[in-house]
């Protein structure tokens, strides 16, 4: 008998492997940094030109260029990857300058910038994408017991309805509702199914009967069996 599959875990996964890549580009990014902050010297230089430019989604992008003195040469117009608001032309800024390559500088300020808002954006995708995936597991796992362990009831359906806030290839998925009654405290429950991306009407009709599984001590942990409403059903009234 085939296993059923997992559901609803690529999402989470999804934010975790994004995550671990954006802080693993992240560090490593943050260590040539600091390597090449070691190696550099520091020098002075005057902001000369600031270039801006929109790209296909509007958004407004800034080309710094400097002009510097290292080692009896003058340096113009070099540019410079990276911009901050702060930048204006003609404004003097502090810049590490590679001794082996003058040509090479980075402006001081916005030394770390990338890495660290890389590294930060990975660490908040790898941890939402954690909280989500510890929280889906462990709510799975108290539905297992229940289903295992739970106490079965028989429901009467009541509607089967299109759930309108999910949608999927311009389809909607379904729900199950029903009600038991219990004949003792004469105490009315309602229930809802898990989403449902197949029509279950045909295994169960309005009017028929449907076994929930719930907590004994509390109906609201609960879980409607649905178990069979994906197999092929093959209709000749």
């Amino acid at each position: 008998m085939k296993k059923k599959k997992k559901k609803g875990y690529s999402t989470p996964c999804i934010f975790m492997i994004v995550g671990i890549l954006l802080l693993a580009g992240g560090i490593f990014w943050f260590k040539y940094s600091f390597d090449f902050k070691e190696a550099a010297v520091q020098i002075y230089g005057e902001i000369t030109k600031i270039e801006s430019y929109r790209d296909s989604d509007d958004e407004v992008h800034n080309t710094v260029y400097v002009t510097y003195e290292y080692d009896g040469n003058i340096y113009k117009d070099v540019r410079i990857n990276s911009y901050n608001s702060s930048m204006t032309k003609g404004k003097r800024i502090s810049l590490y300058c590679d001794p082996n390559d003058p040509w090479r500088v980075q402006a001081s300020s916005t030394l770390y910038f990338g890495s660290v808002t890389m590294a930060g954006t990975g660490l908040i995708f790898t941890i939402t994408g954690a909280v989500i995936f510890i929280s889906m597991t462990v709510k799975g796992a108290k539905q297992k017991k229940l289903r295992e362990k739970g106490k079965s009831i028989y429901a009467t359906v009541d509607q089967i309805a299109c759930n309108t806030k999910l949608s999927k290839n311009g389809a909607h998925p379904y729900v199950i509702y029903c009600t038991y009654r219990d004949r003792y405290t004469d105490v009315t429950y309602r229930f809802k199914s898990e989403t449902l991306w197949y029509d279950p009407s045909a295994q169960f009709p309005v009017g028929s009967t449907i076994e929930v599984k719930v907590d004994e001590k509390d109906y609201s942990r609960h879980y409607v069996k649905v178990e069979g409403t994906d197999s092929k059903v093959i209709d000749y009234t």
